[in-house]
């Protein structure tokens, strides 16, 4: 997987998050954040990022546990972000 990719996925879920069923604004922060740490972790080489890329995945799937029900379509989308960024930076 590489870092075009990666991009598309991450803007696959800002528009979820945009055109999506309408979140609570802590869930909506928080992924915000968690997806701007993302960007500037792909601007990195995978050799630069180390165990940050880990923590960014945990904090991903954190953000997004409690969105399961109610919000299918962005938990897929954070879903494929989250194994986009295993792959890469193992």
């Amino acid at each position: 997987m590489d870092p075009p990719h990666l991009q598309e996925l991450l803007q696959e879920l800002h528009k979820e998050l945009e055109e999506g069923p309408a979140i609570d604004d802590r869930s909506r922060d928080l992924l915000l954040t968690v997806l701007s740490d993302i960007r500037s972790l792909v601007e990195k080489p995978p050799a630069d990022a180390g165990p940050e890329s880990h923590s960014i995945a945990d904090r991903l799937r954190e953000a997004t546990v409690h969105l399961e029900q109610s919000h299918p379509r962005l938990m897929s989308a954070a879903e494929d972000l989250v194994e986009a960024i295993s792959r890469i930076f193992r």
